[in-house]
């Protein structure tokens, strides 16, 4: 929003506003891409926009990295984690499946690597995601990270 992004260029840094589906960047400018908790906040329509245009503006021999909340499963099991995603700001806070299916549609089957984690005492779980942008290789992010 312009009102953080005035509060970041006022502490000496950079920034601009855009629409994460309309990044304001040329294509393959970026060597990574990060989004962290903001596909909760879109529809899946616009969700799956916005993966393409981190897609576009990175290199092909980067990363897209995407890091979001989902609903826990089983819900029984962490019933204090679903109620406070039922109750967070982002209208689209989904299930496994569903944020999985919008990273799969643009970055394909085989290219990312996954991670679920469960994190704070009351179970909030998160997904982790990264492709490198036009992959088909499958790799083993566990491998490559230890």
């Amino acid at each position: 929003t312009p009102t953080y992004i005035e509060k970041y260029c006022a502490s000496g840094h950079q920034g601009v506003v855009g629409a994460a589906q309309a990044l304001p960047f040329p294509s393959s400018h970026f060597q990574t891409v990060w989004s962290i908790g903001l596909l909760h906040h879109l529809s899946d329509e616009v969700a799956k926009q916005a993966v393409e245009e981190m897609s576009r503006v990175c290199r092909s021999d980067g990363w897209v990295v995407i890091l979001d909340a989902v609903m826990p499963s089983p819900p029984w099991g962490r019933p204090i984690a679903y109620v406070l995603r039922r109750l967070d700001r982002g209208s689209f806070v989904r299930q496994e499946a569903g944020l999985d299916a919008i990273l799969r549609d643009v970055a394909g089957s085989g290219a990312i690597h996954r991670y679920r984690h469960t994190y704070t005492l009351y179970g909030h779980e998160f997904l982790l995601f990264r492709f490198r942008p036009g992959s088909r290789q499958i790799e083993d992010w566990r491998k490559e990270s230890s």
